[in-house]
């Protein structure tokens, strides 16, 4: 069974391995959206919104001209 401890280790798994706890995944994934519908209700959020001003934000900071392929962080571009 997969184990991860953080996001990051499951960002990094070889993808024969997610397919083989793609349940244990699922059930992860449907916590996580779970406990981020009650936040959004809780706050009265946009969901979309918050969606879309992270992601121009990202946009800002990853040009895909300087970022693509890489991991460097956006202060080190």
């Amino acid at each position: 069974m997969l184990t991860p401890t953080t996001l990051t280790d499951l960002e990094w798994s070889k993808p024969d391995n997610l397919l083989k706890n793609a349940l244990h995944i699922a059930d992860e994934i449907a916590d996580i959206a779970i406990y981020l519908s009650m936040l959004v209700h809780d706050l009265n959020l946009d969901l979309d919104a918050a969606v879309q001003r992270k992601l121009a934000i990202n946009r800002e900071r990853y040009p895909v001209e300087k970022a693509q392929g890489k991991s460097t962080k956006y202060d080190k571009l």
